[in-house]
């Protein structure tokens, strides 16, 4: 039986007298026999047994003694806090407590509404006390519970560790509870946060787990219809190839925006589009994607930019052109007003932000002029700044304005390996001498001095990452390309969102690399430059199927590949 939470098949049986359940040596959670849990008119009934009531001081102790605990971490809030009490049960003294301190509070229980979970994004804080131990689906669960949360929002998780030694678990009196059918380690916890897109804050005390969704990422970059055109057999040159046109939103910028989106994360986009027709389809397609786009600027009697690519047979392209002169017109004066109106946004739609900086990191890609680019990063000097360079042609024109000054201090970069090449002068490296790994990567630290990281996407070859300690090859999972649009907007993505949530125990310290190179993975099987497909759960899982296979584990689809580090300095 495969793990509910990671899918690991390490997994064993332990049995009491009473029950039977299952441990996870990978993870460590436990759970009981799934064919043996209790029914939901049961649990209610046992329930109902608790004497949680106004009357119990012990149990208003033990609630005050939590909230008051929580309360420790966000400070003194400006305004009354929404916050939500999910398990509340049949009588919701928390609730009653909460209010007392005075906020907004709602009651929400698994067993006791009528509905579906709240809303998404809806509350500042989110307790779940003693009640995730009754999780029948943690993952679910949990996901749900989650997405209650705004950005910056705290979720607030009680519920006791398992011990983990099998002895110690069989005589541990959380277990008697037959309505208690999931126990969590301090590694499962984080899995969940991960696939809920929550950051593991803390564990304090073995029972009381704190975590926080971040805060929005400001993306300022290209958005642009994308037409696509496929042919049906081998590609032509020179004639009429019959074959499919695909239409889509698209733009480095706006595909990573949303991809941050589907994998959990809020995000504020600031970028042009004309006032036509495609622009208002657009603006309206990256709000549906859960894009911020309060930061749109329209420009008057301007076209709204394109990218036409022609791919082979194969999926791959074999050439494009963009039509992408509204950029041009995005002056730093423009683009002042539009990033006041994305901080807004954000600040509004998120919980504990400093209104002036409402952000948790700045992307920008080469589509915006680079007077544009540096403008955007000196507006916000200490937010962490990625950069995409987008095309060969762009990331020369970056590196090339005021020496390169965009690109000084940067947090980190991603490139594929022509722009990675155009970037240190095309110093003659042949992609089939054994060692160019090593040399282009030198050449690269010596050209980049001031960049933490750089990612190198190398297309079916994987991708590497260089920072401080040398660097890491992945190779690419296999996949025969539906399109290979997006792959690398997805890629950035990924690594990014693992960067800002991070998850220490699961992975080890190439988990940005393997998480931007799944998520490339995810694209690839898709038409679309943004999968329908990638989600939390989606990326998380094949990240988790990874790490099994890598040691030796067989548990899904995604083939194993392996990981080569290089020590240069």
């Amino acid at each position: 039986m495969n793990c509910p939470i990671c899918a690991s098949n390490r997994t064993r049986p332990v049995e009491c007298p009473k029950r039977l359940f299952f441990r996870c040596d990978f993870c460590g959670f436990s759970w009981a026999d799934p064919t043996d849990l209790p029914e939901e008119e049961t649990s209610r009934r046992r329930y109902r047994l608790h004497q949680n009531n106004e009357d119990h001081e012990g149990y208003i102790a033990f609630l005050s003694r939590i909230i008051d605990r929580a309360l420790m971490y966000i400070g003194n809030p400006r305004n009354t806090l929404k916050v939500l009490d999910w398990g509340s049960g049949p009588n919701p003294i928390g609730v009653k407590l909460l209010k007392q301190r005075g906020f907004e509070a709602v009651p929400w229980d698994p067993l006791f509404a009528n509905g579906d979970p709240p809303g998404k994004e809806v509350f500042d804080l989110a307790f779940c006390i003693e009640t995730a131990e009754h999780f029948t689906h943690p993952v679910r669960d949990f996901r749900s519970f989650a997405l209650s949360l705004k950005p910056g929002g705290w979720g607030f998780v009680h519920t006791h560790i398992s011990p983990p030694g099998d002895e110690e678990f069989l005589q541990w009196w959380y277990i008697q509870d037959i309505t208690h059918v999931s126990f969590y380690s301090e590694k499962s916890l984080e899995i969940l946060g991960a696939i809920g897109s929550l950051s593991f804050m803390a564990l304090e005390d073995e029972n009381f787990a704190v975590f926080r969704r971040p805060l929005p990422v400001l993306v300022g970059g290209g958005i642009n219809l994308d037409i696509e055109g496929r042919p049906h057999g081998k590609l032509i040159i020179r004639d009429s190839n019959p074959g499919r046109i695909h239409f889509s939103p698209g733009g480095c910028g706006r595909n990573i925006a949303e991809n941050l989106s589907r994998l959990g994360l809020g995000t504020e986009l600031v970028s042009v589009v004309g006032d036509d027709v495609f622009g208002e389809g657009l603006k309206e397609s990256s709000k549906a994607g859960g894009i911020g786009i309060g930061g749109i600027h329209v420009s008057k009697g301007k076209v709204t930019s394109a990218y036409l690519s022609l791919l082979d047979n194969q999926g791959d392209m074999a050439a494009a052109v963009s039509g992408m002169d509204i950029f041009d017109d995005f002056t730093p004066k423009i683009a002042e007003k539009a990033l006041e109106q994305a901080a807004a946004s954000a600040y509004n739609r998120s919980f504990g932000a400093d209104p002036e900086v409402p952000f948790s990191k700045l992307l920008i890609d080469g589509n915006l002029l680079p007077e544009t680019s540096l403008f955007i990063r000196r507006r916000f000097p200490d937010l962490p700044c990625w950069f995409d360079p987008v095309s060969v042609t762009k990331i020369r024109r970056i590196a090339a304005y005021q020496q390169g000054i965009v690109l000084n201090g940067l947090e980190g970069i991603k490139c594929n390996i022509l722009e990675a090449q155009a970037l240190i002068g095309d110093v003659g490296l042949d992609l089939e001498t054994p060692d160019y790994i090593e040399r282009l990567l030198q050449s690269i630290k010596v050209c980049l001095k001031e960049i933490s990281i750089v990612y190198i996407t190398l297309g079916s070859d994987g991708a590497l990452r260089l920072d401080a300690s040398g660097a890491v090859l992945f190779k690419g999972l296999s996949q025969e390309p539906v399109s290979a649009t997006g792959a690398g907007d997805a890629f950035l993505a990924a690594s990014l969102r693992q960067r800002i949530i991070g998850n220490k125990n699961t992975l080890n310290t190439a988990a940005d690399l393997i998480a931007g190179t799944v998520a490339a993975y995810l694209t690839l099987k898709s038409p679309q430059a943004v999968s329908p497909d990638m989600n939390p759960e989606a990326l998380e899982s094949l990240i988790l199927e990874w790490n099994h296979e890598s040691q030796g584990t067989q548990v899904g689809n995604a083939p194993h590949a392996p990981l080569t580090t290089y020590r240069f300095y």
